[in-house]
């Protein structure tokens, strides 16, 4: 995406995503056509599970979920391999467990089923890495706050409850930590509103600046609507593009 392709803000980016909801010519085709011919060998342990599933997330957003049965069956045979992968080096690195992570949440959300017993590896995984403050961290902390483990999360960066302040985050880093005392305070999803708004409407921007993906934003609304809202995950998705229609 080229400077002069950057979405101006999310009334652009939905347009885009309703003709195109690959965001490119081929990707959510390529994966609704052709990935029934795939093996799940086929598809790498990090990022070609990640990219997998943020491609379906973005299919969910636009309303797309027929036909995902097959995919979802073959990311989960992956994310299995996954789990029971005997590689020290590639447990060790948070992309294999993110992309577990990010799988489900295309089941959850779909309605495809709860993968708990793979969850509860990736997370094991990633909680006994020690934060080290770079990117991987943020998706971490999304992650994790989708299924309401904030005290995890504040046991990993040190945050305690504690009043959440006034007005929304200084930056998209802030974003996560404000939502996790929000939960670890038991607030409600008013609380959270300003942090989340103001995460949501810098998206776009740190979509195309590669801080962000679709996994996070369905991570983060997850974290709001339903952990902290108490919305039904299958019904996100619809709600989700309600509320980024009228920002």
């Amino acid at each position: 995406m080229t400077e002069t392709d950057r979405p101006k803000d999310w009334s652009e980016l939905l347009e885009r995503l309703r003709a195109d909801p690959g965001m490119t010519a081929h990707g959510f085709g390529y994966y609704m056509r052709d990935i029934k011919e795939k093996k799940p060998a086929s598809i790498g342990f990090g990022g070609g599970l990640m990219r997998a599933a943020e491609t379906l997330n973005r299919g969910l957003v636009m309303g797309q979920r027929a036909g995902m049965s097959r995919i979802v069956t073959l990311l989960q045979a992956r994310a299995r391999e996954v789990a029971r992968a005997d590689d020290a080096d590639m447990r060790a690195r948070p992309a294999s467990s993110q992309a577990m992570l990010a799988c489900a949440l295309v089941a959850d959300l779909g309605g495809f089923g709860d993968w708990a017993d793979l969850r509860s590896v990736a997370f094991a995984r990633l909680w006994s890495r020690p934060p080290d403050g770079d990117r991987s961290d943020i998706t971490t902390t999304w992650a994790s706050l989708a299924w309401g483990h904030a005290d995890r999360i504040a046991a990993r960066i040190g945050l305690d409850a504690g009043p959440t302040g006034d007005g929304p985050p200084a930056n998209t880093t802030d974003a996560p930590r404000q939502i996790a005392r929000i939960m670890l305070d038991d607030g409600n999803r008013d609380d959270a509103l300003p942090s989340w708004h103001a995460w949501l409407t810098d998206f776009p921007a740190a979509l195309h600046d590669d801080r962000t993906n679709w996994n996070d934003l369905l991570w983060a609304a997850r974290a709001v609507h339903v952990v902290i809202g108490k919305v039904a995950p299958a019904d996100l998705p619809a709600h989700l593009v309600r509320e980024l229609e009228a920002l």
